[in-house]
């Protein structure tokens, strides 16, 4: 159900020009926020949720999923230590290759 209301949500947002250029154009920003945002609603959180838990307020993670800033790396081991998902390094190589920085932990029983 999660991921079918990701899905409609995703579907939705593509039909603003504006969001699609981005998101077509895999700006580094955008990716981790995507990401995060993906990691944060397969956990059922809040942005709020999220916010409180690394101590934050919810609107710096709104601006963290949306691609208007790329969070410090001790931000984003926060928020995978606060989301239950291992924060990986990136891997460099083509520009088309596919980054993963978030990964379910085991423990946490979300499949990639």
């Amino acid at each position: 159900m999660k991921n079918e209301q990701l899905e409609n949500l995703k579907e939705r947002l593509l039909k603003n020009p504006k969001f699609k250029k981005v998101y077509e154009g895999h700006d580094l920003a955008f990716e981790i926020g995507q990401k995060i945002f993906e990691a944060r609603v397969a956990s059922g959180w809040s942005q709020e949720k999220l916010a409180k838990k690394i101590g934050t307020k919810q609107p710096g993670i709104a601006r963290i999923e949306g691609g208007a800033v790329i969070p410090s790396l001790a931000t984003l081991q926060k928020i995978a230590d606060a989301l239950g998902v291992k924060l990986e390094l990136p891997r460099f190589g083509a520009k088309s290759a596919a980054t993963s920085y978030f990964s379910p932990a085991v423990a946490s029983g979300v499949v990639e």
